[in-house]
């Protein structure tokens, strides 16, 4: 039952809400946005949503964790809300590309042959044993599970989610290939990036003397961060040593260190790394000292360094950290360090490797961002696309996007149905053509019996007219 649960929560937080509120001009609806996931980065691609709403004039109000440190205009945090149960279109809102299950909500076709439906790994082309793996495995969301947490008498999940309008996802076909896209999934990857370039200017938010660090960095630095929903202090202590002892094989080299706690994390930090608790990412990411982008691989994180031309160490862990991670490989951006089984000299032999052709990886990191922002205007934005396809929404209703599928079940849009009508129709012309070859050759042989009982017996009458002659 608790694995139920959690199972219910993850999915209430993967695939976040925008409810719209009014119908009747897009020139001011109201707009209630719930985000039940807690995480600090995920909201840095939330909050721009919201906002680019609010500054185009509609009214926002908001349910997260993380409320908005200045006020915005036409933007307010409120404590608690839910709109699951208004007659209203919803907009889902995802931090990262969809996942299966999220596509099963507007029914947009997860082609299993050329995509991933898990996050175990990456492929340019599946074998049949990887697109045998890859079939889909479906969240089971539990009638006791519903009534329980959003009361009894609720409609199905199936028939709850057609009033899902549309599917805002922060992903680029540049970043996951070319893939089959309904219209109700709207791509707005990078909409969280900031696309400035002010590694120059102070942030007054930043650690004291952290600029002074990285621009005395002559030799370069490493920035070595796993998000907001990871504490690398955690982490096992020979995981840490080793890192320790690459970041001292690096010397002089610098690492900028991200950790949650410095008082869980071992004493015997090498010299030349600093620690914080807190650090502009973005503002780090585009210094002209950086050599590499030590990451988890987190797609907000990967879409940040694709901007800055920041090179990669990818250590992923878990989620889509590990499709990430071998995109950002087959791409020539990033170099791939797995802890979970690497050695000791494995870890030299990353670090050593991004930061002796840094220059190369950075190269290719140029290229893959003026693909990844190859946008036809300044209309295509992601906040203007989001505020576009909101406000259309608005103008023609909750079904203006939506696919005819998702009135069918998975088995349906997939047509197994009509797969197996066929292979049983097969299967029964198969039958009734061996049941009509072993008629007919049952037939034949009786045929064939009596044909030569008829002639044994005319030749037995025969003997016995020529014996009688002869007597």
């Amino acid at each position: 039952m608790a694995k139920n649960k959690q199972q219910l929560v993850s999915l209430l937080s993967l695939v976040l809400y925008l409810v719209l509120l009014s119908r009747r001009d897009c020139d001011a609806a109201r707009i209630l946005a719930i985000w039940h996931f807690d995480g600090r980065s995920h909201a840095n691609v939330l909050q721009p949503v919201a906002k680019a709403l609010a500054a185009a004039g509609h009214r926002v109000d908001v349910v997260s964790h993380y409320p908005l440190r200045e006020r915005f205009p036409n933007y307010t945090d409120l404590i608690d809300a839910i709109g699951h149960l208004w007659d209203v279109p919803i907009v889902g809102v995802s931090t990262t590309r969809l996942y299966l299950e999220d596509k099963l909500v507007v029914a947009d076709p997860p082609n299993l042959a050329i995509a991933p439906g898990h996050c175990r790994f990456h492929r340019a082309e599946l074998s049949f044993w990887e697109r045998l793996e890859n079939y889909p495995e479906r969240m089971a969301l539990q009638r006791e599970l519903v009534d329980e947490y959003l009361g009894p008498g609720l409609p199905s999940f199936d028939e709850m989610r057609r009033n899902v309008a549309l599917v805002l996802s922060n992903s680029h076909f540049s970043y996951y290939g070319a893939q089959p896209k309904v219209p109700a999934v709207v791509e707005i990857g990078g909409i969280h990036v900031q696309r400035t370039r002010e590694a120059g200017k102070k942030n007054a938010t930043a650690p004291i003397g952290l600029k002074r660090f990285m621009d005395e960095s002559r030799d370069g630095f490493l920035y070595f961060s796993f998000g907001s929903l990871m504490a690398l202090e955690t982490l096992p202590r020979d995981i840490l040593d080793n890192f320790y002892e690459a970041f001292e094989a690096v010397a002089p080299v610098r690492v900028i260190m991200k950790v949650a706690d410095r008082e869980l994390l071992p004493s015997d930090v090498p010299k030349n790394v600093l620690t914080a608790t807190w650090l502009p990412q973005q503002q780090i990411l585009q210094h002209k000292n950086l050599r590499a982008f030590v990451t988890h691989g987190g797609g907000l994180g990967s879409q940040e360094a694709i901007y800055h031309h920041a090179p990669m160490l990818c250590v992923p862990f878990f989620a889509e950290q590990r499709i990430n991670c071998d995109i950002l490989v087959a791409k020539g951006v990033a170099v791939k360090l797995d802890v979970l089984q690497a050695q000791r000299q494995d870890y030299h032999r990353a670090f050593h490797e991004i930061l002796s052709n840094h220059r190369r990886y950075k190269t290719s990191m140029r290229a893959f961002c003026e693909q990844f922002w190859d946008r036809p205007d300044e209309a295509s934005s992601p906040q203007k696309l989001v505020v576009y396809w909101v406000e259309y929404v608005l103008r023609h209703g909750r079904h203006a996007l939506q696919s005819p599928a998702v009135k069918l079940h998975w088995w349906q849009a997939q047509l197994l149905d009509v797969y197996g009508f066929l292979v049983v129709a097969t299967l029964a012309a198969l039958a009734l053509l061996v049941a009509a070859l072993r008629f007919l050759l049952l037939v034949s042989r009786i045929v064939l019996r009596r044909s030569r009982c008829r002639k044994r017996g005319n030749e037995v009458t025969a003997a016995a007219a020529d014996s009688k002659k002869s007597q």
